[in-house]
């Protein structure tokens, strides 16, 4: 959506940029400890490298999504009432380099961008926590 922001129409506008950027930091950081929590689950029920899978899975899944729903305009309604279609969409661009040569590219940075976020965010979880166990 930030590609519909026009600085042009002046200070209004980087309000409603304000409001954009932080309805989406809001998302991602609630998408994010909901995947940690369910990544949690995940682990207890499948030790290894089974339960290791899921949140890469989730996230790559999430990408393509993110694709799908950026360039190819489908919508999730759209999963149940024309399957046929989307499937048939998706081979074309995933499949045929010669229809989107940026589908992979694309799929596989958002991928990457959403488990550097992932990763991380764990990542300062259990640092804030070892500095909280050493501070009491």
């Amino acid at each position: 959506d930030l590609v519909h922001f026009d600085k042009r129409l002046g200070p209004v506008s980087w309000l409603d940029l304000l409001a954009l950027l932080s309805a989406a930091w809001a998302a991602l950081l609630g998408g994010m400890i909901t995947l940690r929590f369910m990544e949690r689950r995940v682990r207890a029920r499948l030790p290894g490298a089974r339960g290791a899978a899921f949140v890469p899975c989730v996230l790559l899944l999430t990408a393509a999504g993110v694709y799908i729903g950026r360039f190819l305009r489908f919508h999730s309604w759209h999963a149940l009432s024309k399957p046929h279609d989307l499937v048939a969409e998706l081979g074309q661009h995933f499949f045929d380099p010669a229809v989107s040569p940026i589908a992979w590219p694309f799929t596989l940075g958002v991928f990457g961008l959403l488990c550097g976020i992932h990763y991380s965010l764990g990542a300062f979880s259990r640092a804030a926590a070892a500095a909280a166990a050493a501070e009491g």
